[in-house]
């Protein structure tokens, strides 16, 4: 039984089922009329009554249907949803009413990573304040999240508790066409309000949070790492690596920002599944190399995992590779295997689990959908290459066979990727980018190397500070490479084009598709052959060898 093997797929679905749900406005008066009671207590009783069913299946034996299951998992993340959405008596938007932009004094802490950009009109700093007081009561107890913009300089840090003084105003729309909404985006990271503080405003330091110091730490490494590369690379390079690596985005220029995004290998430029994976690699080599104890290796990589996502801003991609990346490890510390699609489950489950809002971040739709794809398809489009694979098996230089080996996994890999995203993508951004699969082929083996050169340029600086500089060369010409290579690919025509329009249903559409091509082909049903010995160098030359 599938639900056996595989229980997190089940489950994920059945809670994502019961997020949408709770956004679907409900006839509440007809429901509160049955007895007077509310909607939140009816189906609270009955899933109630579904649990003790359940409990009773089990108590006599007895296997508990799938729909019984699925049932009492759609009501509770229904209620878990319904019931995320509270605020307490004293939030702020129970203070703040209509869209007027107003003055105010507010008071709170840092909370987050700190943001600092020096073009257009000047100096910007952004960060989130959680609230701790605000006027508005009176400067008593007041919460909530505030996007705070200050528009001069300032030496601000996390867990810093300030006193700002500022126009507060609610968020503006910029996307024309309500595909996306900056408004929601912000209410997904729990946000309803943004204060912006000019030349009029004042910024206050009152102390540190000591409950965040260990964060305040934190940011100051993500910080200091920043400084090593602006100190080797020129502005853009360093922008480039601090992106690879930390996270920040922020210090690209828009032109380079634009190419990648025509040609689909922005998601390079955050930190995601691809680059925990690089450097948990590294670390975990170099624990080898030190001769550590294997069980130690396995546990310092989960805890350098666990720090990295937290050095990254933890954001849902990092989230979901290091909680695979901690399956995986814990697997070998309890010699069990783990089943990498229930795995992928199990990160978004408990993405979902600790905020549900995540469930409409384009970021989180994405990173799922292309790991989903890859995982799922990526076997099949090597059992559909077999005969491919067979005639380079002929090749009687092995070297050469090599190199068809990594180019035709790549392209798999990158294919099923592409496939992936490509209904999001379409219907997020209005873009087709096909150039994205041949591209990959060539950014993401770069991004490998200057992946693990980020690090060592770390290192060095750290312990060989006379040989940084000569690592940071290297760097710089790979980056070139990178950012040519991507110029390159958005000049091959036909290789991306714009939407006028895209629908969600036919985006429904595309994706029920793909299902239905998963599991409904018979020939696909039998285990997949081993993408590792799909191609292979002549079996004869071998035995010769």
């Amino acid at each position: 039984m599938i639900f056996r093997r595989q229980p997190f797929c089940w489950i994920v679905v059945f809670w994502a089922a019961g997020i949408l749900l709770a956004e679907v406005p409900l006839p509440a008066a007809p429901v509160r009329s049955l007895f007077g009671w509310p909607f939140s207590a009816i189906l609270a009783g009955f899933a109630g009554a579904l649990g003790i069913v359940a409990g009773l299946l089990l108590l006599w034996g007895k296997r508990v249907p799938l729909w019984l299951v699925g049932t009492l998992l759609v009501c509770g993340s229904l209620l878990y949803a319904a019931f995320s959405k509270a605020v307490p008596p004293d939030h702020i938007s129970r203070k703040i009413w209509g869209t007027r932009a107003r003055t105010m004094t507010v008071e709170g802490v840092v909370a987050g990573e700190v943001r600092q950009s020096s073009r257009g009109r000047g100096a910007k700093v952004s960060f989130i304040l959680e609230l701790e007081r605000c006027d508005v009561l009176g400067m008593r107890s007041c919460s909530g999240k505030l996007l705070v913009n200050v528009f001069s300089r300032c030496a601000v840090s996390e867990a810093d508790r300030l006193r700002l003084t500022g126009t507060l105003h609610r968020p503006f729309e910029f996307d024309p066409t309500g595909r996306f909404s900056y408004e929601r985006y912000l209410q997904g990271k729990g946000i309803g309000f943004i204060l912006s503080v000019g030349k009029k405003g004042s910024v206050q330091e009152l102390g540190l949070d000591e409950r965040r110091r260990v964060l305040r730490e934190i940011a100051r490494l993500r910080e200091n790492w920043g400084k090593v590369f602006s100190k080797y690379l020129d502005p853009q390079e360093a922008g480039l690596m601090k992106a690879l690596l930390l996270g920040e985005r922020y210090d690209i220029a828009r032109e380079i920002k634009d190419l990648f995004v025509v040609t689909g290998t922005a998601h390079i430029l955050a930190v995601s599944g691809f680059n925990v994976g690089i450097v948990a690699f590294l670390v975990f080599l170099t624990l080898k190399v030190l001769r550590c104890p294997r069980r130690t290796q396995y546990v310092l990589t989960i805890l350098f995992l666990i720090f990295y996502a937290l050095l990254t801003g933890g954001q849902a991609p990092v989230v979901r590779a290091t909680i695979m990346g901690v399956v995986f490890f814990l697997g070998f510390l309890i010699e069990r295997r783990h089943d990498p699609l229930n795995t992928l489950a199990f990160a978004a489950w408990l993405i979902l689990l600790w905020d549900p809002r995540e469930l409409y971040s384009v970021g989180f739709q994405l990173s799922f959908a292309s790991v989903l794809f890859i995982l799922v398809l990526y076997p099949r489009l090597m059992m559909l290459f077999s005969g491919i694979a067979e005639w380079f098996s002929l090749i009687p230089a092995r070297a050469l066979a090599r190199v068809a080996d990594f180019l035709l996994r790549s392209l798999s890999v990158s294919l099923a990727a592409w496939w992936g995203v490509l209904g999001l993508i379409a219907y997020y951004f209005l873009m087709v980018t096909p150039v994205t699969i041949l591209a990959n082929l060539i950014v993401v083996p770069l991004v490998s190397v200057l992946t693990a050169l980020g690090v060592g340029l770390l290192v060095f600086d750290a312990l060989l500070p006379a040989g940084a500089a000569y690592w940071a060369n290297c760097i710089s010409l790979l980056l070139s490479g990178l950012v040519k290579t991507v110029y390159a690919a958005s000049l091959l025509p036909g290789g991306y084009y714009y939407l006028r329009n895209v629908s969600a249903w036919q985006v429904g559409v595309y994706y029920l598709l793909w299902l239905f091509w998963f599991w409904g082909k018979r020939r696909f049903a039998q285990p997949p052959i081993d993408p590792s010995t799909a191609l292979r160098v002549n079996p004869e030359r071998e035995s010769k060898d």
